[in-house]
């Protein structure tokens, strides 16, 4: 069932009110909940949007992406049942079964740059190899109709860049498109003064791009990024909170969505501030389950 529902469609179901809890009967998360068919029989729907799944457990993972909670607890391996509270509200028990890993929720392309004048490399033509410390995320700031990861890899692989700039991975609502080793220097966050702390930058960091073009759909490009950052930490041997905004090295104002209010509001129903914390979170908790 999609987000798309109208009333006619929600009217012949039950919209509850439904309690998330462990099996100790600990409240970990509060929402509405579209009940369909029977709901003595448990048989939940997965429209469930709203719900602000906070914690699972005591494994403490987040809902990585809007989903609803029943279809994300069968998804992670936990079992789930209904409990009588007496209390005219929906109670879910939850437990543990079985480990589940998360999966990338797109495909992820591996496409190297070719043209050497676009990327830093060594006398014969190899990437150069550095050792990320920091992963960073951007956006890529063009909202043009068709300017999703495919555009960006065939632009930074012409002849017509007009600065040296690049970055290891471009995510948009498609895919996950990997331009560059993670450990091949990138050209992402390059400055004449930096923050205190990021001088040279380049030689210690990976990049992440997130396309905002208009014709794709942000809300999978973001979910996109999160899987993509998160399993990049990974396979450098990073911890999940070891990534900053563009911002937060040169105070460029990138990504802008997680620096601008006023720009955030066409992205996110929230501040920049909330919005980056978010993906912090979501990252962190794709992380955990990698």
């Amino acid at each position: 069932m999609g987000s798309n529902l109208s009333f006619e469609d929600i009217q012949p179901h039950l919209v509850r009110m439904a309690i998330l809890e462990n099996e100790t009967g600990q409240r970990l998360a509060t929402g509405i909940l579209l009940v369909t068919g029977d709901g003595d029989k448990q048989n939940w729907s997965t429209y469930a949007e709203k719900i602000a799944l906070e914690n699972i457990v005591q494994q403490k993972i987040d809902y990585p992406f809007s989903m609803a909670p029943v279809a994300l607890v069968a998804k992670y391996g936990y079992e789930t049942k209904q409990v009588d509270r007496s209390d005219g509200l929906l109670h879910i028990q939850i437990k543990k079964s079985v480990t589940v890993k998360f999966t990338s929720p797109c495909p992820w392309e591996i496409r190297y740059l070719t043209n050497t004048k676009n990327f830093e490399h060594n006398p014969d033509g190899s990437f150069f190899r550095i050792k990320p410390t920091k992963g960073i995320i951007h956006w890529t700031a063009n909202e043009a109709v068709g300017a999703n990861a495919d555009a960006h890899y065939k632009y930074f692989n012409s002849d017509h860049v007009a600065y040296p700039s690049n970055a290891n991975i471009f995510v948009d609502d498609k895919k996950i498109l990997q331009i560059l080793p993670l450990w091949a220097k990138a050209w992402h966050v390059g400055a004449a003064k930096y923050n205190p702390g990021w001088n040279n930058a380049n030689n210690f960091t990976f990049g992440i791009e997130i396309c905002v073009n208009k014709d794709g759909d942000f809300k999978k490009a973001y979910q996109n990024a999160v899987y993509a950052m998160a399993k990049s930490l990974k396979e450098c041997g990073l911890k999940a909170g070891d990534f900053d905004r563009h911002y937060d090295v040169t105070g460029k104002v990138c990504p802008a969505f997680f620096v601008d209010d006023a720009i955030t509001k066409r992205f996110f129903n929230k501040t920049a501030a909330q919005a980056y914390a978010m993906f912090r979170t979501d990252v962190n908790n794709v992380y955990n389950l990698l």
